[in-house]
Order: C-alpha cells, then sequence, then structure tokens
C-alpha cells in the first residue's frame, strides 16, 4: 500500500501507513529489526521506481544496504537480502550503471545462489558490456535453475550465440550453436515471430542476406501481419541495397497494424543507415503538422542517436 501511495505521489498517506511500523524498531531484536528497516527501504525505493524515479530509489535502497543494522544482519536474512540487492541490480540496470548493476548481481548470487531473476539480470548486465562468455554462463545457470523453463532465457543465450559469431572472421563463423538453440527456444514455446526473425537474424550474420529473406517470407505467407518480420524484412532490404523495396516494406508495416509513428521511426532507421540524413529530415518534417508531441520528440531523439552512432555530431 505504501509503495502504491509512494508511485501515486501521496507521499503523506505513505508515511502514514510506514510510520507505525518505524515506531517499533526500537523495541525490536537485531535479526527482525534489520528485516522491517529492509522492508521498508524496499518499499519506498518501489514506489519511487514506479514514479520513475530510479536514481532516487537506487541511492535509497543502497544506503539502507548499508546501514549497520542491515548489514550485520545478512546472514539472518539471506533471502530478503538476495531479493533487495536484486532490485537494487534492477535499478541500476535500467540507469545504465552496468558495473553497479553486476556488483549488486553478484550478491544476489552470494545469498541466494537459486535465484533465477538474478541470473537473468546478470547475464543482460555482461550482454551489454560485451561480456559474452560470462553472459552465456549466466544464461545457462537460469535455464538450470528455473523449472518453467522460459523460452526467454533461450531466445536471450541465441541472441549471444549471434553476437559472439558476429564479433568473428567470416571465415570462422559457425551459427549452428546459435541455430539449435532458437530451434529449441520454439519447442519451449517461443513465438513464431520471435524465432523467425532471429533464425533470419542468423543468416545475416552469415552474409547470406537472400537466406534471411526467404526465412521471413516463408513465415509471412502464413501470417501476412506479422508486424516484427515485416520491421526485419524491410531492415533486410536496405542491408542488401534495395532501399526503395524496403521504403515498400514500410507502407506494408503500416497496413498490417503499426502506428505512424511506428512507421516513422522504421523509416528512420533505414534512411540513416543509407546514409540520408537530409531524407529523414524531410520525412519528419512532412508529419510535423499531425504527429502528436510525443511521437515527434521519439522521433527526432532516434535522428540524434543515429547521428551519434555514426559520428557525425
Amino acid at each position: 500500500l505504501a509503495e502504491y501511495y509512494l508511485a501515486v505521489g501521496r507521499n503523506t498517506d505513505a508515511e502514514a501507513v510506514l510510520e507505525p511500523v518505524e515506531r517499533l524498531l526500537k523495541r525490536m531484536t537485531r535479526p527482525d529489526r534489520g528485516r522491517v528497516e529492509l522492508l521498508l527501504a524496499s518499499s519506498r525505493a518501489g514506489g519511487l521506481a514506479l514514479r520513475g524515479e530510479n536514481r532516487d530509489a537506487a541511492r535509497l535502497l543502497s544506503a539502507a544496504l548499508r546501514r549497520p543494522s542491515i548489514a550485520s544482519q545478512v546472514r539472518k536474512i539471506p533471502r530478503l537480502y538476495a531479493e533487495a540487492q536484486t532490485q537494487l541490480g534492477q535499478l541500476y540496470r535500467r540507469l545504465g550503471d552496468d558495473a553497479s548493476a553486476a556488483a549488486a548481481f553478484a550478491q544476489v548470487s552470494r545469498f541466494d545462489s537459486t535465484s533465477t531473476i538474478a541470473s537473468i539480470e546478470a547475464g543482460r548486465v555482461y550482454e551489454n558490456a560485451g561480456n559474452f562468455e560470462a553472459a552465456l554462463d549466466r544464461y545457462r545457470r537460469a535455464t538450470e535453475l528455473d523449472d518453467s523453463r522460459r523460452p526467454s532465457i533461450y531466445l536471450s543465450i541465441a541472441r549471444v550465440q549471434l553476437a559472439q559469431q558476429r564479433a568473428r572472421p567470416a571465415q570462422r563463423r559457425d551459427l549452428r550453436p546459435a541455430r539449435a538453440t532458437i530451434k529449441l527456444a520454439a519447442e519451449r514455446g517461443a513465438t513464431i515471430d520471435q524465432t523467425t526473425a532471429m533464425m533470419a537474424e542468423s543468416y545475416v550474420v552469415d552474409e547470406d542476406l537472400d537466406g534471411a529473406i526467404r526465412t521471413i517470407d516463408s513465415q509471412l505467407d502464413l501470417t501476412p501481419s506479422s508486424l516484427p518480420l515485416r520491421f526485419s524484412r524491410a531492415m533486410i532490404l536496405q542491408l542488401q541495397g534495395d532501399l526503395e523495396a524496403a521504403i515498400k516494406e514500410t507502407q506494408l508495416y503500416r497496413q498490417h497494424g503499426a502506428t505512424e509513428a511506428e512507421e516513422l521511426l522504421l523509416k528512420i532507421r533505414l534512411y540513416q543507415r543509407s546514409g540520408l540524413t537530409e531524407r529523414v529530415e524531410e520525412t519528419i518534417k512532412r508529419v510535423s503538422n499531425h504527429l502528436p508531441a510525443e511521437d515527434l520528440v521519439a522521433a527526432r531523439m532516434q535522428f540524434v542517436i543515429g547521428l551519434l552512432r555514426t559520428g557525425n555530431i
């Protein structure tokens, strides 16, 4: 309840809920006091995070975890401490602080070696940092811990395997492990859109763009309204050097249910990857009179990010 109140900005109501608990702290023994203090800090951080104030949430929770009344009791409250460190790691990951996130998830592993979420989150941190071997180790650990065998973990493994092969010289690439993992993800329940797009990506990594298009087209024959596959098809057509066909694909993307804003973002990507900055500006200008302000901001942000990546800003 306090977390909800904090999330909607009702701080006074939140404190009214938490204050009676805080008054009891002085009467509690050390393990109970540390447990309750950590629960209070976690609730407050959760409320701040729901409000989008991730930095303040991370600062609050980090300070609580270092508090002597909590730090001295971690052996007696290992599961709760691990859950709080998981929460902290997720906050750091949202903030883009991979080093701090990795440190938090390492603490989780020390105190709860059975945490599937911590293994997945740590895998994401290592993947983002380009440490593919460590990422695979964490994701594979998650498959051992996860009784439900969720397909998303296998898709993550395949994504990292593709990234590993992409980094190798063409003559040394071996896409068989990634493709086998994609098939395993399908067996575990991944959607046909996810597995088809990722299988097509394996052909892109293998520099077989015709194979990538064939893979997507074979599924589009069955599910022509698949937006993820329409998106992937446009991107691959651009890689083939056929920008005209790629732009036509964005029209099909829109016809099958994408919003005008989503179509705009896809066109921006295609033009930027083709080095046509002036076409991006023209495209944004054409829709500026009727597209909502937040969609225009998103489009311009993607444009700027693209310029930064290519060193043109």
